[in-house]
């Protein structure tokens, strides 16, 4: 009996052996050779992602089916297929998603077909850059951003308000605090936007006052006190915050002009006022400091302020900043003032 030829098997075991094997490295890439020995055909698919390539195909994309007999063709075909259908689609992106940024293999057209591919969501705010209907090309690198909005609804205090009126009852520069304000709440609706939970942004959508705020009501006087001492009986006063300064290089904050805004020369017993207070050219009598005349202005002395000339740098620091009373002896206009054996007070 002649000897049984095992030549067709063996060479059909070889083929199965060297399609698997090629099959084996296509795998790396993502190329997967199935081979259905009892019903003699083979096919080829693809895996979506490293993860589900290592446990198995999980998409098509493509598939020849022939007898065992023709395996050989069939894988002849089976690769030629892949290379022109498959390979040629396949693109590395860089994928940027939910805190992680991977690299993987794309066969999509575009960047949606790319995050569909990969199973990545997208929500209706997300954001994706590049757009979703940008062609994908290897190499690229694609990013989403979870965004979510939230409202919320919060209670905000409302600072109180300053009212000052002028009151002739008070003394001037006497001011007093007739009634402490009280703060109020307001109910704010805020909406926030978050960016892969991040905050991004704040947007008031509407406010609404549970408690109004009560304002703080300040006195401010304006009468003019009359001096009821001996020496100057009878002339208006006045409570002032007074500072003094040195017409020279070394005066505090820079130099001073020496020449007033009258044109003369500033000197000890020249005084710069508020005009609409003190009118220029009044003579005044300041305790603690003496007979003056306002010859001068400056742009911070406003309303109960006076600032007083000393002769040195030495005697304006000393003075420094205090409160003063100041006597109007003449305004102008005024019958000129002829002080009195009881008027001459020391001027120190």
């Amino acid at each position: 009996m002649p000897p049984k030829r095992h030549s067709a098997p063996r060479r059909l075991h070889a083929t199965y052996l060297l399609l698997i094997l090629v099959s084996g490295l296509l795998a790396g890439i993502g190329l997967v050779f199935l081979i259905h020995a009892a019903r003699g055909d083979v096919a080829v698919q693809t895996a979506a992602t490293p993860e589900e390539r290592s446990s198995g195909p999980a998409s098509f994309a493509g598939q020849v089916a022939a007898p065992a007999s023709t395996v050989p063709a069939v894988m002849s075909l089976a690769v030629r297929l892949s290379a022109s259908s498959v390979l040629s689609q396949l693109k590395v992106v860089a994928l940027a998603a939910d805190g992680q940024t991977r690299q993987v293999l794309a066969t999509g057209a575009s960047v949606a077909d790319v995050l569909a591919e990969h199973r990545v969501p997208r929500g209706s705010l997300d954001r994706v850059t590049p757009s979703p209907e940008t062609t994908a090309w290897s190499g690229m690198q694609v990013r989403v951003v979870r965004v979510r909005e939230a409202e919320v609804v919060e209670q905000v205090p409302v600072a109180p308000g300053e009212i000052r009126h002028t009151d002739p009852q008070l003394p001037s520069g006497t001011v007093v605090v007739k009634a402490e304000g009280q703060p109020g709440l307001k109910e704010r609706r805020v909406r926030r936007v978050y960016a892969d939970s991040r905050l991004e942004s704040t947007r008031v959508m509407g406010e609404k006052v549970l408690r109004a705020a009560q304002p703080r009501l300040i006195g401010v006087g304006t009468r003019m006190q009359v001096a009821s001492r001996g020496e100057f009986t009878g002339r208006p006063t006045l409570l002032m915050e007074a500072t003094a300064y040195y017409p020279g290089p070394l005066n505090y904050g820079g130099g001073v002009n020496h020449i007033t805004a009258i044109g003369t020369r500033a000197r000890r017993g020249v005084v710069a006022v508020d005009p609409r207070v003190i009118p220029l050219k009044s003579r005044l009598f300041i305790e603690g400091y003496g007979f003056a005349v306002a010859e001068d202005t400056g742009g911070s002395i406003k309303g109960q302020r006076i600032d007083l000339c000393f002769d040195t740098y030495r005697e304006a620091i000393k003075f420094g900043r205090r409160q003063v009373r100041v006597y109007i002896l003449e305004r102008p206009g005024d019958p000129p003032y002829r002080p009195q054996e009881k008027d001459k007070v020391d001027p120190r």
